[in-house]
């Protein structure tokens, strides 16, 4: 019965949208992008899934597709034919992948920073999300999009991270005290790596 429900209100919101102007962002190139980083070795299920290329992607859905974080996966793509854009759209999407190496590798830099820290501390440090998935299930790490690198670290020396790292300079991201009873302490930023 309840699924009955959900599909009945999600039949009447979709219905809802007739006659409105639905977003241009077309599911087949997002689709065919997600099936090319789904097909690569390292996600395991390449048997399974088509080989051969798309049908050629146009501006727009290009300028979607670098909207939603996924030029570098996009630029991917067309390097091994899955995809073909126009001509004019390569250069931004080569820029947005060496963008996106750069960041990643940032990111990454400051995670072994506070891998270090709490392994100086006698502690553990768990990467969560983003970076911790982009070595492991993406063809390359810098095609996983992330705004930034969440790190669980023990209660027990979360205070004496933060001050080694505020010691090497990084910079609270806000000057908000965390929460009561919040799970996260106040988001550091690294302005030498703009992570």
């Amino acid at each position: 019965v309840r699924g009955a429900r959900y599909d009945a209100r999600m039949h009447s919101y979709n219905n809802k949208l007739d006659g409105w102007p639905r977003p241009r962002f077309t599911p087949s190139l997002l689709g065919d992008l997600l099936l090319f980083a789904a097909r690569h070795p390292v996600a395991g299920i390449v048997d399974r899934l088509p080989a051969s290329p798309v049908a050629p992607a146009d501006e727009r859905q290009v300028r979607h597709v670098q909207d939603a974080g996924l030029a570098p996966l996009l630029h991917s793509a067309v390097n091994e034919g899955f995809v073909h854009v126009p001509d004019g759209c390569r250069d931004a999407l080569r820029g947005a992948d060496l963008a996106a190496q750069v960041r990643h590798s940032a990111r990454a830099e400051a995670a072994a920073e506070v891998i270090d820290i709490c392994a100086a501390q006698g502690a553990t440090a768990t990467l969560l999300k983003g970076i911790s998935i982009s070595e492991q299930h993406y063809p390359a790490p810098h095609l996983r999009p992330m705004g930034d690198i969440d790190i669980l670290v023990p209660a027990r020396v979360a205070a004496a991270v933060e001050a080694a790292l505020l010691g090497r300079g990084l910079r609270q991201a806000s000057t908000m005290p965390p929460r009561e009873g919040a799970h996260h302490g106040t988001p550091l930023h690294d302005p030498r790596r703009r992570a």
